[in-house]
């Protein structure tokens, strides 16, 4: 079984059988979910909306981020795949302790465009090779999202490579920098404070989970 587990203790299980997803196709997924969260008239799609069943296959693929500062992003949650290729979890660090010193001015600079824009935000990375070890090479999308309070203070990130876990602590450097306009919605804003019932349906969807389902995809299971 593979996990996407929060700080919080909870962790999000994916039951072992479904059809692995390609990585060619994991951040086309990754941007057809977040659509659909945004919907029509909106925008940004709104955190609370989040549903991990909704990309079950890619889970461990993905991380949430959350904007604390200007230029500085922490990684609320990361999926088994993401901690495996750097190296360790990532889970409440900034994201851009992860990222070489010499890149880290670059990829703090576009990762505030992401929220302040707001912009899609693809990046290459890579970690030089080592000791019989190649050049591990990685790519990052960054999807905004809106926060409890409207702001644009968070994000969908995924995060695909070929290479194999590491085995150790790798901090990465930027090679390329894609970033793309959000077009506006041609219908409505962005809503000033989130509707309470879409936050309390989506504590529902956390906290409930039927025991047996008739085609289990993701469990919650609290630890």
């Amino acid at each position: 079984m593979r996990g996407f587990t929060g700080r919080s203790g909870q962790t999000f299980t994916l039951l072992q059988g479904g059809a692995p997803v390609p990585r060619a196709g994991a951040f086309a997924q990754t941007e057809a979910y977040w659509l659909a969260l945004r919907g029509e008239g909106r925008l940004l799609p709104e955190r609370c909306r989040f549903d991990p069943r909704g990309v079950a296959d890619i889970l461990n693929n993905l991380m949430l981020l959350e904007r604390i500062a200007p230029g500085q992003v922490r990684v609320r949650l990361a999926g088994q795949s993401v901690g495996d290729l750097f190296g360790l979890s990532p889970e409440g660090m900034p994201l851009t302790a992860l990222i070489s010193p010499e890149s880290r001015g670059a990829v703090a600079a576009r990762l505030e465009e992401v929220f302040r824009r707001p912009a899609v935000l693809e990046m290459d990375l890579s970690a030089p090779a080592g000791l019989l070890r190649p050049t591990v090479q990685t790519r990052l999308l960054v999807l905004p999202m809106t926060g409890r309070d409207g702001a644009c203070d968070r994000a969908l990130a995924c995060m695909i490579s070929d290479a194999p876990p590491a085995g150790r602590v790798l901090r990465f450097g930027l090679d390329q920098v894609r970033l793309r306009e959000i077009p506006q919605p041609e219908r409505g804003v962005i809503p000033a404070h989130p509707p309470q019932a879409k936050a309390a349906e989506f504590q529902e969807i956390r906290a409930a989970r039927p025991a047996a389902a008739a085609h289990p995809h993701l469990r919650l299971v609290k630890s």
